[in-house]
Parts: structure tokens; C-alpha cells; sequence
């Protein structure tokens, strides 16, 4: 493989993975992302996306 080929838990995920994948709904996440307590989304861009690594540590954390 090459250098440039993205590991796959570094892929961006949208709302509705992230949903899937948490379990948290949009308005719960968003407080608690206002918290601090879960990782941000990504920001300047229109679709609110996420790390999927990110996302994993932090389920691992918990």
C-alpha cells in the first residue's frame, strides 16, 4: 500500500454514522460537545463530520 491511502480510522464520518455508532442524539451530543465532554466536530465546512478515530478514542475512554 501506498503512503497515500487514509487509514480507515482516520476516515470522516457524518452525523447519522456517528449516531449509529454512539448512540447519542444530536441535541444530547451537541451539549455535551459545548461540555467538552465528547470530540468536536469538524468545523468550516457545511456537514457537521467527525474523526472516526477520534470518535473511537473516546468510546474507548468512557
Amino acid at each position: 500500500m501506498t503512503e497515500n491511502v487514509m487509514n480507515i480510522e482516520d476516515r470522516l464520518i457524518d452525523e447519522q454514522e456517528r449516531r449509529r455508532i454512539t448512540g447519542i442524539s444530536k441535541t444530547t451530543w451537541w451539549r455535551r460537545e459545548r461540555q467538552g465532554l465528547v470530540p468536536r466536530k469538524i468545523r468550516g465546512i457545511r456537514k457537521a463530520l467527525w474523526r472516526l478515530s477520534d470518535i473511537q478514542s473516546w468510546i474507548k475512554s468512557i
